[in-house]
């Protein structure tokens, strides 16, 4: 869902309509890792309906234990990670000792810490995050190493029910820029909370015909990352 979507928003660009352009984003743009090969054979035919010619969909036994330079999952190497890492104890072989955010094995704090070193300098993610993470009391010195890598730039809570049926885990977006250097800060931070996504409140998640407070937060949003800088 999220690279099929940011395929279809980069392809609808004025830029995209330069045949080179758009062979390069069908190509060379978008990477997809997971440990389902199922998921993976639906991402990768989903994308193709989208227009992407290429599907760099790769499998990965455990995107935590260690890198692939070949597959570009690598240290300092992506420029947008868009994602909703798992959440729950982490039972894999990757090592620990490697992490510095946490020495906790919840998947949610190693894959961010992850995804935080994966990008470059300057690249910025947008990934779906548990509360635990921002709010928990114990987790300071996550969120401490957290903003020492990153300039945040919105934190959006979305409805209790946004996931369900599969989870009904309280959930944010989390938009960030990796520092080019310690120094860098920005000045604000959207931050927004949902009250309604147009489906009901409840785990059964029927479509609701009021209550979307997504459109509004949307030109909201777009508004406030045409203006913003990093100071």
């Amino acid at each position: 869902g999220f690279l099929t979507e940011a395929f279809k928003t980069i392809k609808n660009l004025d830029c995209a309509k330069d045949i080179n352009f758009l062979e390069l984003i069908r190509k060379k743009f978008f990477y997809g890792f997971d440990n389902d090969k199922k998921s993976i054979a639906r991402t990768k035919l989903n994308m193709f309906l989208a227009g992407d010619g290429h599907n760099n969909i790769f499998y990965i036994k455990d995107s935590l234990d260690g890198w692939n330079k070949s597959k570009q999952w690598n240290i300092n190497n992506i420029d947008y990670i868009l994602a909703n890492p798992p959440m729950g104890k982490y039972s894999g072989t990757a090592n620990l000792e490697e992490f510095t955010y946490t020495s906790q094995k919840a998947m949610e704090q190693l894959f961010v810490e992850k995804m935080v070193k994966a990008l470059k300098p300057g690249g910025r993610m947008a990934i779906i995050i548990n509360d635990g993470p921002l709010e928990n009391p114990t987790l300071s010195r996550f969120r401490s190493k957290l903003i020492s890598d990153l300039n945040i730039i919105a934190v959006i809570s979305l409805p209790k029910y946004s996931f369900a049926p599969y989870t009904q885990e309280k959930t944010y977006v989390f938009i960030a820029d990796k520092k080019i250097s310690k120094t860098d800060k920005n000045e604000n931070i959207f931050m927004s909370m949902v009250d309604y996504d147009g489906f009901s409140n409840n785990g059964k998640r029927f479509k609701t015909k009021y209550h979307d407070d997504l459109p509004e937060l949307e030109d909201r949003l777009i508004s406030f990352l045409n203006t913003y800088k990093m100071k």
